[in-house]
């Protein structure tokens, strides 16, 4: 027995140890070896909390298993080798919500019937250490400026007829005043949509956290039928700006006792500035904050770098987690997650990822990897077939109609206390119309 001043927990686990090493088949049990203490200091607190409340319940219905918290805040688990499966997905969920702030190293399995002593040897090296001071952080890195896109029509050009040459309705800023009153009065409940971004580490899915929005297409059908909302994207953005706003309103009142964890935001770089936005974050708890994912689309960001940098700095401030959508294959060639300080992002499923799947020296095998495929959401999933070749290139995350579907049907358990709230003014990920900018 190593000669420290143990915490309770730590000298419970070493006779634990030495009771399984004596008395006991090293087979009953495995071990499982937590690194929270590499974790920086803002979010460890809430990684603690989260092992505790997504752990604790497993390990104590199972047959003698127990946590450990060590006093360097490492987390020892010993559990039955039957249980290991639902454990590796919790440990994938809980490296997502960490993301990078965690070792690579994070999370190591033990298998006691080969691997007990290494496992004793390293549980002995971190018992009674305390926990080491963290180093001042380095300086966020500058975002590249990509190549800038063809800007959009300027208001003179797209305010023209009523009536497209094709003959289809425009939204013209007539329209629009009608539009924004007949927002006053709108009932978006019935317009309100979800869909889970799920891991796929076998044939089940799992849900990480639930995308909210309102459907730009059903709010076009129900308020404005007939309207090609494409034809004017300069009023199309004011207006989802103002749906934005309306619906971040809406979710700030709690009124169904929702938008508690787990769930993501599309956002205008906008809305994000704005004091609805405040408003929203202040009825937000903030120990569920670092599970909320404040979605911003790539056209934003490549359109105005300045902006989404300021908007950055204060979701990373106010404790969420961000996601770039709308990523494309082509797009990705110019992107790296890291510099844009991006927790995750979403790459759009195309027709042409089957073939470039085949080829392992393929540009986009070098873009998946610098952006940390891990970290990388396959969207727009719409049948078996993509998963399956999503599978193959290493993705693990997935969204879209087909995995809705297939979550459904096997009846996937969700993550515990799920988001289930309005969210922002964007189009679902999976939608067979491209999703708007917003």
């Amino acid at each position: 027995m190593i000669e420290k001043d143990l915490t309770p927990s730590e000298t419970q686990l070493m006779l634990m140890l030495d009771n399984i090493s004596k008395n006991y088949p090293r087979l009953i049990f495995d071990g499982l070896y937590l690194k929270v203490s590499e974790i920086k200091e803002a979010g460890r607190e809430q990684t603690l909390r989260t092992i505790h409340e997504m752990f604790d319940p497993l390990i104590i219905n199972s047959d003698g298993g127990k946590v450990f918290e060590l006093l360097n805040k490492d987390i020892v688990i010993l559990f039955p080798p039957a249980i290991k499966i639902q454990l590796e997905r919790i440990v994938f969920k809980i490296k997502f919500f960490v993301s990078d702030s965690a070792p690579e190293d994070f999370a190591t399995f033990y298998d006691f019937k080969t691997q007990y002593n290494l496992f004793v040897q390293v549980v002995k090296s971190s018992v009674g250490t305390p926990l080491k001071k963290e180093l001042p952080p380095e300086p966020e890195p500058i975002i590249k400026q990509p190549p800038k896109p063809t800007p959009p029509p300027s208001s003179a050009a797209s305010s023209g007829p009523a009536i497209s040459a094709s003959g289809e309705k425009m939204l013209t800023p007539k329209l629009l005043m009608s539009i924004n009153n007949a927002l006053k009065n709108a009932d978006f409940t019935s317009l309100i949509r979800r869909q889970p971004v799920c891991s796929l580490l076998d044939d089940t899915p799992d849900v990480l956290f639930e995308e909210v929005f309102v459907s730009i297409p059903d709010f076009s059908d129900t308020i404005v039928p007939d309207l090609n909302l494409a034809l004017t994207p300069w009023l199309l953005n004011y207006l989802t700006e103002t749906l934005d706003r309306k619906v971040l309103r809406l979710a700030a009142k709690h009124d169904d006792g929702a938008l508690q964890k787990n769930f993501s935001l599309n956002l205008n770089l906008s809305t994000i500035l704005s004091p609805d936005f405040l408003n929203f974050d202040e009825n937000i708890a903030p120990e569920n904050k670092s599970s909320i994912f404040i979605e911003i689309s790539a056209d934003d960001i490549f359109s105005d770098v300045a902006s989404y940098i300021m908007a950055k700095s204060f979701i990373k401030a106010c404790g969420y987690r961000i996601c770039i959508d709308g990523i494309t294959t082509q797009s990705l060639r110019y992107f790296n997650r890291k510099d844009t300080g991006a927790d995750i992002i979403k790459l759009i499923w195309n027709s042409k990822i089957p073939l470039m799947s085949t080829a392992p020296k393929a540009p986009i095998f070098e873009d998946l990897a610098r952006n940390d495929i891990t970290k990388i959401v396959l969207s727009r999933v719409g049948n078996a077939a993509s998963v399956a070749i999503g599978k193959s290139m290493g993705f693990n995350l997935f969204q879209g109609n087909y995995i809705t579907d297939l979550m459904k049907s096997k009846e996937a358990p969700a993550v515990p206390n799920p988001a289930s709230a309005p969210a922002s003014a964007s189009a679902p990920t999976s939608a067979p119309a491209p999703a708007p900018s917003v």
